[in-house]
């Protein structure tokens, strides 16, 4: 269990990539699957979806943007 921003606290759990079987996350392992960061990238941009493309001229409206943020670093 985690404390969210506001205080309240959360169930967290751990995830597995489908793909390439990393491990994320905090909490219990309790089998759920998804696609990692990193798989997730790689699909966008063989997809040509925005995910860091320089050429994309507002950012702030992708649909994937906190993706590319997290996955860049981006705060």
């Amino acid at each position: 269990m985690v404390v969210v921003n506001d205080g309240r606290e959360a169930i967290t759990t751990k995830f597995h990539c489908i793909k390439c079987g990393r491990i994320w996350g905090d909490g219990i392992d309790v089998d759920s699957f998804g696609l990692c960061i990193h798989c997730f990238a790689e699909w966008a941009k063989c997809k040509n979806k925005c995910f860091g493309i320089e050429t994309l001229k507002n950012k702030q409206h992708c649909s994937l943007n906190k993706f590319c943020k997290e996955y860049y670093g981006i705060r």
